[in-house]
């Protein structure tokens, strides 16, 4: 189209607009709109910097023959050229997710239900998401359970991350997003939720989650990062050098002995020399690497090829003078003995059923023993702790979960160890109010461990807890890599581990109840009961480890408790503290001696 003269039109904005005089394209003129708006012509005849939408175009003379001016219309807009992103430029990887299932579904884990743009997701692990009816994203938490997300994906720095969505009904929605160990709070509103880090985050990881009751729908996460470390999806970012997979090894520090190894780190598959050197009067017990034995070259070294991720070594000593089936290193508890509040002697009467059994039949004898006890109610958990938690050597404190011994008016909250989504359960009786399991720990540090799986984690100053403000120097020891697992600190590895398995021997399906079993690593040489269970909980071999290898035996403080919480409150006992040894008779396979009660 030409508009010659005075002649005007109406035009939109995606107008190109070229004005010329006799044919040629006009630079260095004035141009008018019809709101008088005064704009300039470029080389190119284009008009800039003009409001084009709605408004006449005018040629003025400005000493030109005005009947020689034409603007040209063209409905075709120059697309301006889009800059090469220089590498520090923030890349924005969007994911949204499919085969969204109805309102109080389950939501599908899974990577195939994901429509990802930008980094590769390569696994998703999800805990209480549910589907919607109005194709609003997938739901977070329940009334009574919390809920997470988490996207494993090649290591990228991240900046910022952008949840889009709305909340549910009138709840408040508190929303933390955890990169690694960097983490943001913030209640989620309808729309864009911005969740901006002070500086750029190395992880492999992201994970979204709300407490219960705190309810809202994702549609969409936004990822804004400088795609320098990772890539993958439908836009890979270039990744001329793959990153050489690697391992780390971590030595849990034995009892009796010594344990070394010629390297920290290494690529995956090099060769790792290990050195056990027991005490005097002591003789190597065992040796594991991630519940493997490792090859033998000498009475005092071992060599192992390293996998990636984390290679955990276990030792364990036994008395050069003990027989066969000696546990006496499980055991430190010199002071305080099992009791049931009388002077009878609890293996002679109250586990005097199970004497000789192993395996299956130990584990079955056991619950039969334990189950059937007296819960008490939620408001009583607190004052309880007062008593079982007390410091037996120090009656003004109390012994706080993952800490130690502080001053009795510590504030804490309760801390599940089998953590109430494994098996969401909350405060329902018995399980979710079973003070076997329930200790008393203080509220930031719980929020930190989370619902994680208790396993070996780093030992690098990225997972320990010395930068949060709840910290203080007790908590040491505690690493926690968010989304992934808590590793609590040597003294408290073996309270545990007796606890966990302690649920798994006390709820087995029966009456009604719960299936609780522990899963994770279980190397083919141990028994797996988890076929079937309706909670599990992890990880299996680091805590059967745990337990076993004297890094944490039974203390005082355990036996003291395990006798109050018998006598005073549910009338049932933890097996494992009376004889931690029970733990390799059910579970390990290659067990052959007496049986219960009778390798002491």
């Amino acid at each position: 189209m030409v508009i010659e003269g005075n002649s005007s039109i109406k035009v939109s904005e995606t107008t190109q607009l070229i004005v010329k005089e006799n044919g040629i394209a006009l630079s260095g003129v004035t141009f008018s709109l019809s709101d008088n708006t005064i704009v300039s012509i470029t080389s190119d005849g284009l008009v800039t910097g003009a409001k084009v939408g709605n408004v006449s175009i005018i040629a003025i003379k400005d000493g030109y023959n005005n009947a020689n001016i034409n603007i040209e219309v063209k409905e075709n807009k120059v697309e301006e050229e889009t800059p090469t992103p220089t590498p520090a430029e923030l890349k924005k990887s969007e994911i949204e997710f499919l085969d969204i299932s109805a309102d109080g579904e389950p939501y599908p884990p899974s990577v195939t239900n994901l429509k990802v743009k930008g980094h590769s997701v390569i696994d998703i692990i999800t805990e209480n998401l549910f589907g919607s009816n109005n194709g609003e994203g997938v739901r977070f938490s329940s009334g009574r359970n919390s809920g997470s997300l988490t996207l494993k994906f090649t290591s990228i720095k991240i900046k910022n991350v952008v949840l889009i969505g709305k909340i549910y009904g009138t709840d408040e929605a508190k929303t933390t997003v955890n990169l690694g160990s960097v983490s943001i709070q913030k209640s989620f509103s309808d729309g864009s939720n911005e969740f901006a880090f002070e500086k750029e985050v190395i992880t492999n990881s992201l994970t979204i989650k709300s407490p219960a009751s705190n309810r809202f729908y994702l549609s969409k996460i936004v990822i804004n990062s400088d795609g320098i470390i990772g890539g993958g999806g439908e836009n890979p970012d270039p990744d001329p050098t793959p990153t050489e997979k690697t391992g780390t090894i971590n030595l849990v520090a034995p009892v009796n002995g010594k344990l070394t190894a010629d390297k920290k780190e290494g690529k995956v598959d090099e060769l790792v020399t290990l050195t056990v050197i027991p005490n005097e009067g002591y003789i190597l017990s065992s040796i594991t690497v991630n519940g493997i034995k490792p090859t033998k070259v000498d009475e005092t070294t071992y060599t192992f090829n390293i996998i990636e991720g984390i290679n955990t070594v276990y030792v364990s000593f036994k008395d050069l003078n003990a027989v066969d089936g000696n546990y006496s290193n499980l055991y430190a508890n010199n002071v305080i003995k099992p009791n049931r509040g009388d002077s009878k002697d609890v293996d002679e009467t109250y586990y005097a059923p199970i004497k000789g059994l192993s395996g299956v039949a130990l584990k079955e004898g056991l619950h039969k023993i334990i189950k059937g006890h007296t819960p008490i109610s939620k408001s009583s958990l607190a004052p309880a702790m007062h008593v079982v938690d007390i410091d037996p050597f120090n009656n003004k404190n109390l012994i706080i979960t993952y800490e130690g011994s502080l001053p009795s008016n510590t504030p804490f909250n309760k801390e599940h160890t089998w953590a109430k989504s494994h098996g969401n359960f909350e405060y329902t009786p018995p399980c979710g109010v079973d003070l076997h399991h329930l200790r008393p720990c203080d509220t930031g540090l719980n929020s930190w461990r989370s619902n994680y799986d208790f396993k070996a984690i780093p030992h690098t100053s990225s997972y320990m807890p010395n930068d949060k403000k709840f910290y203080r120097s007790t908590m040491d020891g505690n690493y926690c890599d968010p989304g992934v697992g808590f590793e609590p600190k040597d003294e408290f590895k073996g309270d545990v581990a007796r606890m966990l398995f302690y649920m798994a021997v006390r709820y087995e399906g029966t009456n009604g109840e719960l299936d609780l079993e522990v899963n994770g690593t279980i190397p083919n040489g141990f028994y797996d009961f988890t076929s079937g269970a309706n909670g599990v909980h992890g990880n299996f071999i680091d805590m059967y480890n745990w337990c076993t290898s004297g890094v944490d035996p039974v203390s005082d403080f355990e036996v003291n408790r395990n006798n109050l919480t018998d006598s005073k409150y549910q009338h049932n006992r933890n097996p494992f503290i009376d004889h931690p040894e029970f733990l390799k008779m059910i579970y390990d396979k290659s067990y052959s001696g007496n049986g219960a009660l009778l390798d002491k």
